[in-house]
């Protein structure tokens, strides 16, 4: 059986508390450490301190050694895709290819208006993760690849060096949502 510990920093964790929970996690053999990805903190008391999914997990690929290491899931709002690939390559880079990327369609409306991030309608929002799907994977997978979307435009991206580790060509890919069979298609093309 194979076991990973799941947190929700957003409910007042600071870096030291994730840290320290991942490394617990890690001395106990654990094989992947997950935290969500959100910017307000629920369910309970609000205006809690929340870190940034993203930026901790770099601090945790340089801080632990062999445990895996993720998010889930980014919402497609959070973050421009290409941006983001350079962000996930760059984390995965720093832990030696341990990162597991989760994305979805985000669903807290509250939090995305409390920093002025849109939040478009369910179905807008699982065409954006449909197309930033396609990006992350084309940046990762090849040169000087070009994308014209509905939603974003890429041209002529270059990879990020030699991202992957132990033959694999990027970071696993995870989804996560409620969006069936909709998902299921992402996941079908996408997912690890």
């Amino acid at each position: 059986m194979r076991y990973a510990l799941m947190t929700e920093p957003q409910q007042g964790l600071s870096y030291d508390e994730i840290l320290a929970a991942a490394r617990t996690a890690e001395e106990a053999g654990l094989e992947a450490f997950f935290r969500s990805d959100h910017y307000a903190s629920f369910p309970g008391a609000s205006g809690l301190p929340t870190t940034d999914a993203w930026t901790t997990l770099g601090g945790l690929a340089r801080e632990t050694t062999t445990i895996r290491l993720g998010v889930l899931v980014s919402p497609v709002t959070f973050r421009i895709p290409g941006s983001l690939a350079k962000v996930i390559q760059t984390a995965d880079e720093m832990s030696g290819g341990r990162i597991e990327a989760g994305f979805g369609a985000g669903w807290n409306d509250e939090e995305h208006a409390q920093l002025g991030i849109p939040f478009p309608p369910l179905g807008t929002r699982y065409d954006m993760l449909a197309e930033e799907l396609a990006i992350i994977h084309g940046v990762w997978t090849e040169d000087g690849w070009s994308h014209e979307g509905r939603f974003w435009q890429v041209r002529g991206a270059r990879r990020h060096g030699e991202i992957a580790r132990g033959g694999r060509r990027h970071p696993r890919i995870i989804l996560g949502g409620k969006g069936m069979p909709r998902l299921a298609g992402l996941v079908a093309r996408y997912a690890d």
